[in-house]
């Protein structure tokens, strides 16, 4: 739900089987970008702009920051431990330490790239990233291993000079991360 007279967001847990509200959070924020919920429920993420809130199952924040850049890419592995979130040419992978999150590994696009979209396999077994050269039209595709920097695989998508065209749009990772595809238009 969103306020638009004080410009709050609020993020509400409801159970399935009989619609009760087990908790609810209230963040000052205008729309936001990304909601996302770990598999098994227990942790929640929502992001308005470079902003990012984390909170448990009953809604307690447990994690807070503010990116350098409005972010695109905010997806957990299967068990919450672990977080990639990419803003502006840099993507960022995080695991769950007390009181949060701590990056542990960071993967820096060209100056001129934009981290698009991307994914985090289900295992942590690997991640994707797709990144945007707007001022060459085209597109980057990267696969790595692990929670790590490792480049697996890469392709480059050059663009033409005759309009936008190759931006990435969505990634999809095998459980595994022994797979990715990436889509663009």
């Amino acid at each position: 739900a969103w306020d638009v007279q004080q410009k709050r967001s609020y993020v509400r847990w409801q159970l399935a089987q009989n619609g009760a509200i087990v908790a609810a959070a209230e963040v000052l924020a205008g729309d936001l970008d990304h909601l996302v919920m770990s598999a098994d429920g227990a942790l929640t993420l929502a992001s308005d702009d470079e902003r990012v809130w984390v909170w448990d199952s009953n809604g307690a924040l447990i994690h807070y920051e503010v990116a350098d850049s409005v972010v695109r890419v905010a997806d957990f592995d299967a068990t919450g431990e672990h977080l990639l979130l990419a803003h502006g040419s840099r993507a960022r992978l995080l695991s769950r330490v007390a009181g949060g999150f701590l990056e542990v590994e960071r993967v820096d696009g060209l100056s001129s790239e934009l981290a698009a979209c991307g994914a985090l396999s289900e295992s942590g077994s690997g991640w994707a990233i797709a990144w945007c050269d707007t001022s060459a039209n085209s597109a980057r595709y990267a696969l790595y291993a692990g929670l790590s920097d490792v480049l697996l695989a890469e392709h480059e998508q050059p663009g033409s000079p005759r309009g936008r065209q190759n931006i990435p749009q969505a990634v999809s990772i095998t459980p595994r991360g022994q797979r990715a595809a990436f889509a663009t238009w």
